[in-house]
């Protein structure tokens, strides 16, 4: 059986895509177009890149109310309601403790944004990938491709479909998922060095509790959307046995694997 293979990176990771049965002339065009419908959401979200929407709401929305586009719109709602859902586990506003989401002030009616404090600084980092990855699916899935894998720096996975020899793609060890039209989301510290100190690893700041959090452990989410696997694991990285005990009664129809 052919099966084509396609990399490139984005989004500071690398994202590879395996379609089986699918031969090189048509696969590069199906890469060509994903990697643009990355490169275009990286323009929006990316809070580090210059002129990117994201980069310029942090740097201006404390001095004064901006427009944003009708698609960052769409992720600040996104953001609404995962925030409210979690009970504020997830907050893309803080920012080492200095912002939180609350002071974020926004006019739906007039499509803009303001913040109320100085150290808000908005992080789409992971929901900024499920975006992107939910976006390719839905745009391979209209050009008729049924069974494919695509991985976004193996943390942001998507399965559609079967794999060639399985009832889907199976991800993880043998108590993993097997990913058929699904997403799974990785969070955690399981691939850094012993070596580095506990203080230089933490990357996550527990937005309820104001400390960033270093456990070495992984969490692994499948659900049937991939932002939400990315909010869920984040927050269930982050929780402690209340939380995650909240976390798994709101989001029923998660799947969770914590090691």
């Amino acid at each position: 059986m052919k099966v084509y293979s396609h990399g490139f990176f984005a989004m500071n990771t690398r994202f590879n895509m395996v379609i089986p049965g699918m031969d090189s002339p048509r696969g590069d065009e199906l890469g060509r177009v994903s990697a643009q419908i990355v490169e275009s959401w990286e323009q929006r979200l990316s809070r580090f890149r210059l002129g990117a929407e994201l980069q310029i709401i942090n740097e201006l929305a404390y001095e004064r109310d901006l427009l944003a586009s009708e698609s960052m719109n769409r992720v600040l709602d996104i953001c609404d309601r995962y925030h409210r859902l979690t009970k504020g586990l997830f907050d893309p506003a803080v920012n080492q403790g200095k912002g939180r989401w609350k002071e974020v002030i926004r006019d739906r009616e007039k499509g803009s944004i303001h913040f109320v404090s100085e150290g808000v600084n908005l992080d789409f980092g992971g929901i900024g990938k499920g975006i992107a990855l939910e976006d390719v699916v839905s745009y391979l899935k209209l050009e008729d491709v049924v069974d494919a894998f695509l991985s976004f720096g193996e943390s942001s996975i998507a399965g559609m479909g079967k794999h060639p020899h399985g009832e889907g793609w199976l991800v993880g060890s043998r108590e993993g998922f097997l990913l058929s039209d699904a997403f799974i989301s990785v969070s955690g510290l399981q691939n850094q060095g012993s070596s580095i100190e506990p203080a230089l690893k933490a990357h996550i700041y527990h937005p309820l509790k104001g400390e960033l959090i270093n456990t070495r452990r992984r969490v692994m989410v499948e659900s049937k959307s991939a932002i939400e696997a990315e909010v869920l694991s984040t927050c269930a990285y982050m929780a402690d046995e209340g939380e995650f005990k909240e976390l798994k009664a709101q989001f029923p129809d998660a799947q969770w694997q914590l090691d």
